[in-house]
C-alpha cells in the first residue's frame, strides 16, 4: 500500500508551492531586500557574540550550558522580522539627541 496526500490536498499543496516561488521565493522587490537582511542578521550576530549579556537570560542560560555560538544562532532565530529590525536599530542607529 501507498502512503500519500489526498489527491484534493495535494492539489492545493502544490498550488502554495507555486504561489510561493512566484510571490516570495522569485519576487524581485524580495531578492532586493534579500542582501539587507543578510547584513542585519550578521550584524546582530557579531554584536551578541561580542554582548552575550544583551541576550535574555534563557539563551545566555543556553551558552553556558552548551555554546555561545549556538545560543546566539538560537536567539537570532528565534526574532520576528520586527523584532530583528527593531533589535538592530536599537543597536547600531543614532538617536536623535537635544544640545
Amino acid at each position: 500500500e501507498t502512503i500519500g496526500m489526498d489527491p484534493m490536498i495535494q492539489q492545493a499543496e502544490d498550488q502554495l508551492h507555486a504561489f510561493l516561488f512566484q510571490a516570495v521565493y522569485h519576487n524581485p522587490v524580495a531578492k532586493q531586500e534579500e542582501s539587507k537582511a543578510e547584513l542585519l542578521i550578521e550584524t546582530l550576530y557579531r554584536y551578541f557574540l561580542q554582548h552575550p549579556t544583551a541576550m535574555s537570560p534563557d539563551y545566555q542560560a543556553i551558552a553556558e550550558r552548551f555554546d555561545l555560538d549556538r545560543a546566539v544562532c538560537d536567539y537570532i532565530s528565534g526574532m520576528t522580522d520586527q523584532y530583528a529590525i527593531y533589535k538592530f536599530e536599537e543597536y547600531f542607529v543614532p538617536k536623535a539627541w537635544n544640545a
